[in-house]
């Protein structure tokens, strides 16, 4: 009674199931566009296109879209049983009724209410061997006739009525170099072009199928596994995994036999896709309806693609390679979502889910554990083995728990281990031990230790860590470094126990999810947002979607020995070739999606291995993916390129019109020619790889493309308004392994010119262009020599009138010279009187060289617009205090009427500042506004010239620096040292970071009559030492100029002079000179200038 308990406890504990593995197989039924769902046989043409006899018709697919062909279109029967492919690119086609024939274009029957179909294989000489129930004949189609020759043989009476209720009764042909095998009724004949001849087998063996080797060998597939037949003897293949074996369909290629078949009389009801190696003994493969096959296979195909495809009851099947295997809940696993992988030292692999338990899979078996077997936690992320019978597990919840094989009970033992780390709800990512048997816990809690793997500590990333660091992924580089990535703070870096936040960007929550290291020791990193990192000598190169990734969203970095990173996300596997990058900074990525065998394509955190015999494994949402780089072989073959159609103006046409002949099967044009109005030409094409989806095109149209075009994966394109000549149009493909055709794919035809462009109407054209420009220059010619004559005779009768009005106009050109010399003497004369104005006004200016004198640096820059000017500036020191007057003054008008208003400036200045000795500057404005009043006799009345100055005067006390000011509609300038100063007159003052300038504005009144006679203000103001004081004219201001023609105006002048405040005054004048000949360009001075510089 203890016993049975004891195994009833046990089988509660865990499960243990046999598991097979799903394979990667496309299913293609009715639904898909396949016509029917039996299918019996199938065969590849030239042209890559896979073709079906089914239940209901023929049926071909050229990898993108199914096509159907039926009764309708000319089949003698719906029931279809084999099928060939003469050297011709005919399909032939066996059915109940006979053969039927299909060019491309029309379907041609050789109908026999008798004969049933039941294999075809084309001959040596290119004809067609026939077999069916009636024996075998060879047959040849020419223009839609048949010319049968029957083999002389009696193969007996063929029980067809059961042929498809028993799967004994198969029928093959099978052509080598010298000799035609035949199957019928289990029997075996050879026909060597002369006699037939049975091949004797053992009495109990029946022979089922065959096909042939390289070397001319024949396999036979039998009731009791297969046979080699050299020519001369038979010989059993030995493998045990095929003893009373029923090889009923049998196919080679790349020294593997593929079969469909059972292993016992009683078993009918199941088939299996059965394949072994001749070179490799462990190689087996038994797949089912259980692990991939929809139904009951019926036909066995091998592509030029090395793809496996398998007719069945429900439908076409494809093995499209062996390299990716899943393991799902179908094939044992306790569960479908995995997290954890991990390989223990027996060999085992061990499966954590995300709440669904622990499997391990063993070499026999998977054994699945739930909470009913002890599990803390359903959720399994880190699997680490401590010791022989002891492994740790990282949770989602429980933190880390214990596995412990217990050999007494021969059943693991789970519990959670008693430690700080496991207070609350913890999640443990990854567990690892490095080379000094340390062993590291990556949790949500920050990163832990232990020397004992028992008790474990918090060790702190920085400075206040207090287990806030959600880690991710720990790793530990061949250098003995370990690498942290973390959820929320980037990489860090763990040396010599020094801690180094290594990668860590503020504005980016990288989510470090994974860390590996390639074959050459360079450290990989894949973030959660940014893609894949490579860190070489401490420099970061980023990977990213733009340079071929699938997605950015990393969840898997896996290395292998082959020198490849093995990236999974969200969108599948991309495969990196490290080894090249490393070299040459090339990106070469191969992406892996479910046309490659993936089940799944998003991958979970941290989820891989490389187990121990170099198989990569990696944790889907939709079981464990298994990759085996044994059986991944590179497709170095490229796409079957198919020109589908050729339209003009987007419609299909009867070609027969623009060609003399057609292709023999999409019926399209050889070299056609086409009219100058037929040229908008579309292409349709497809390139046939049933590998992947994924093909790319370019083509190019010599005679119109200068070059290729970029790659795409367009199957069509446009040529419109072509200009008439001869084009060839040139097509190629590549596959997913980017393999190219060698040779393009050509298409040439000819645009003819249109009438006006051909040689006849050119010639005519320019005969009759050349007889029209002939006969326009005789009439001209003509025209022009009366209208000579009539010339001549007007110019006799005017040559006299001509005459007189010489010696008119002699006598009138010397009254013009006398006055033309007389109006130089006048302008010389004034030019002298201007010339000798400008001499005293010069002398009536003081002299520049007194004012260094007076001050500390000084400049003056006067540039009239003409000889003389309107503007003057004047200054005198009055030595018995020491004060200095100076003044800018702009005259009414410039020139000759400016001038001498300047002069009445200056003398009546002299008489107001020096002999009356006023330096008031107010006082001084109001008394020369009197004099010019008086001395101009202004009135204020209407129509009268209103002339006067504008003008700003200062007077400065040199010894106490105290300044006053008055200005008639001119202000003055102050730049000052910059000081923390809270003056209002600062405040709004433009400045640099050294200097401040202070505008004092003067009143809004001229010195002259005006409607407003007011006094002048006087300004009070105390100047520093080094202040620099500036009077001007408008001058410069109103100067037009610039890349747009505008004025100078006041905040540009403002900014010249504090830019170059720092400067002494003579730079200063000379900058502000260039700065007004550049500013003048190729205009023209507007009106006088006058600026007055001075340093106190």
């Amino acid at each position: 009674m203890k016993k049975i308990l004891y195994y009833i406890i046990l089988f509660t504990v865990f499960s243990a199931r046999v598991f097979s593995q799903n394979y990667n197989i496309k299913h293609y039924t009715v639904q898909d566009g396949l016509l029917h769902s039996f299918v019996n046989d199938i065969i590849q043409d030239k042209r890559g296109s896979i073709w079906m006899a089914t239940g209901g018709g023929l049926c071909k697919f050229n990898s993108v879209e199914f096509t159907n062909y039926t009764k309708k279109d000319g089949l003698n029967n719906y029931r279809l049983l084999s099928l060939a492919e003469d050297d011709f690119n005919n399909i032939w086609i066996g059915s109940l009724l006979g053969i039927n024939v299909f060019d491309g274009d029309s379907i041609y029957t050789l109908k026999s209410a008798t004969k049933r179909v039941l294999a075809l294989k084309k001959s040596l000489d290119g004809q067609m061997w026939v077999a069916s129930n009636e024996g075998v004949e060879k047959m040849q189609f020419n223009n839609g006739k048949f010319i049968t020759t029957k083999l002389p043989y009696d193969f007996g009476v063929i029980d067809f009525e059961n042929i498809f209720q028993d799967r004994n009764l198969n029928s093959f042909l099978v052509q080598t170099e010298n000799n035609l095998f035949i199957g019928l009724n289990n029997t075996v004949y050879v026909y060597n072009n002369k006699e037939v001849k049975k091949i004797k087998f053992d009495k109990n063996i029946k022979v089922y199928s065959a096909c042939k080797l390289e070397n001319n060998d024949v396999i036979f597939g039998t009731n009791n596994g297969i046979f080699k037949y050299n020519g001369y003897s038979l010989e059993l293949i030995k493998n045990n995994r095929l003893n009373a074996f029923h090889a009923f369909k049998i196919e080679y290629k790349n020294n593997k036999i593929w079969m469909i078949g059972n292993w016992s009389e009683t078993e009918k009801s199941a088939l299996y896709l059965v394949s072994i190696s001749l070179k490799d003994e462990k190689y087996f493969r038994k797949i089912s309806d259980s692990n991939g096959l929809i139904e009951k296979a019926t036909s066995l195909l091998i592509d030029y693609e090395n793809d496996i495809w398998i007719g069945s009851n429900g439908g076409l099947s494809v093995l499209k390679g062996e390299e990716f295997v899943n393991y799902t809940i179908e094939n044992g696993l306790i569960g479908n979502k995995i997290w954890g992988v991990y390989q223990d030292n027996d060999k085992n692999v061990w499966v954590g889910t995300i709440n669904e338990g622990l499997s391990i899979i063993t070499k026999d078996s998977i054994l699945n554990f739930d909470t009913i077997s002890g599990l803390p936690d359903m959720y399994i992320g880190a699997i680490f083995q401590v010791e022989k019978n002891e492994f740790l597990l990282g949770t989602a919840k429980k933190g880390i728990c214990k596995a412990e094989f217990v050999s007494k009970l021969n059943r693991y033992k789970f519990s959670q281990l008693n430690i700080e780390l496991n207070i609350g709800i913890t999640r443990v990512d990854c567990i690892l031990r490095d080379r000094k048997k340390i062993l590291w816990v990556a949790s949500s809690k920050g990163l832990y230790y232990s020397n004992d793997g028992k008790n474990f500590k918090h060790k702190p990333l920085f400075q206040g860590d207090s287990n806030q660091v959600f880690i991710q992924k720990i790793f530990e580089s061949s250098e003995g470094d370990l690498y942290i990535g973390t959820k929320q703070m980037g990489l860090f870096l763990l040396k010599d126990n020094k801690v180094e936040n290594f990668l860590n960007d503020s504005k980016k929550e990288l989510g470090i999810s994974s860390i590996c290291e390639d074959i050459q020791h360079n450290i990989w990193v894949g973030s959660q947002r940014e893609g894949v990192l490579k860190i070489d000598n401490g420099k970061c190169n980023w990977i990213t979607e733009k340079d071929g990734l699938k997605s950015n969203l990393i969840y898997i970095l896996q290395s292998d020995k082959s020198g490849n990173i093995w990236i999974g996300s969200n969108l599948g596997l991309d495969r990196l070739n490290c080894i090249k990058y490393n070299k040459t900074n090339e990106i070469d990525i191969r992406h892996y999606d479910t046309n490659d065998g993936l089940q799944e394509l998003e991958m979970n955190l941290n989820g891989s291995i490389e187990d121990s015999y170099e198989n990569l494994w990696f944790a889907t949402n939709n079981g464990i993916l298994k990759y085996d780089y044994h059986y991944e072989i590179s497709n170095r073959i490229p796409p079957i390129i198919n020109l589908l159609n050729v339209k003009l103006h987007s419609n299909s046409v009867d070609w027969t019109k623009y060609s003399d002949s057609l292709t023999g099967w999409n019926k399209l044009p050889v070299n056609p020619v086409l009219p100058y109005n037929d040229n908008h030409i579309t292409f349709e094409f497809v390139g046939i790889s049933f590998k992947t989806k994924e093909i790319k095109y370019t083509w190019k149209l010599e005679g119109f493309d200068k070059k290729w075009v970029p790659p795409s994966y367009s199957r069509q394109v446009v040529y419109s308004n072509l200009p008439y000549g001869e084009y060839i149009f040139k097509l190629k493909s590549s596959n997913n392994d980017d393999v190219w055709n060698k040779e393009p794919l050509e298409f040439r035809f000819e645009i003819l010119p249109p009438f006006w462009a051909e040689w006849w109407f050119i010639s005519i054209s320019i005969l009759f262009l050349g007889m029209l420009i002939y006969f326009s220059i005789r009439l001209r010619m003509n025209s022009l020599i009366k209208h000579q004559k009539e010339l001549e005779n007007q110019i006799s009768q005017r040559t006299e009138k001509i005459s007189l009005q010489k010696e008119e106009l002699e006598s009138q050109i010397d009254i013009v010279n006398n006055q033309k010399r007389q109006i130089e003497n006048i302008h010389l004369q004034l030019s002298d009187s201007i010339e000798y104005a400008k001499r005293i006004q010069d002398a009536a200016l003081p002299l520049q060289g007194n004012l260094q004198s007076i001050v500390a640096d000084a400049f003056v820059f006067f540039k009239p617009r003409d000889v003389v000017s309107g503007d003057f500036y004047w200054w005198a020191q009055m030595k018995p205090d020491n004060v200095l007057v100076a003044a800018v003054v702009d005259c009414t008008g410039h020139g000759v009427p400016g001038a001498f208003m300047s002069l009445l400036g200056i003398s009546f200045l002299r008489e107001i500042v020096i002999k009356e000795y006023i330096t008031h500057p107010a006082v001084i404005l109001r008394k020369l506004r009197k004099e010019i009043i008086n001395s101009l006799n202004q009135k204020d009345e209407f129509g009268e010239q209103k002339d006067g100055m504008d003008m700003a005067l200062i007077s400065v006390n040199l010894d106490t620096l105290e300044m006053q000011f008055a200005g008639a509609n001119n202000p003055l300038y102050i730049i000052r040292a910059k000081v923390e100063d809270k003056a209002k007159e600062y405040r709004e003052a433009p400045l640099t970071l050294t200097s401040v300038l202070i505008e004092l504005k003067g009143d809004k009144m001229p010195i002259a009559i005006y409607r407003r006679m007011d006094k002048f203000t006087n300004n009070k103001f105390q100047l520093h030492k080094g202040d620099q004081v500036y009077l001007f004219s408008d001058g410069f201001i109103d100067q037009f100029g610039g890349k747009k023609g505008k004025k100078f105006l006041c905040k540009q002048f403002k900014q010249l002079l504090l830019n170059n405040a720092n400067k002494p005054m003579t730079e200063q004048c000379a900058v502000i000179e260039k700065t007004l000949n550049e500013w003048i360009g190729n205009n023209e001075q507007v009106d006088d200038i006058t600026i007055l510089g001075l340093k106190l």
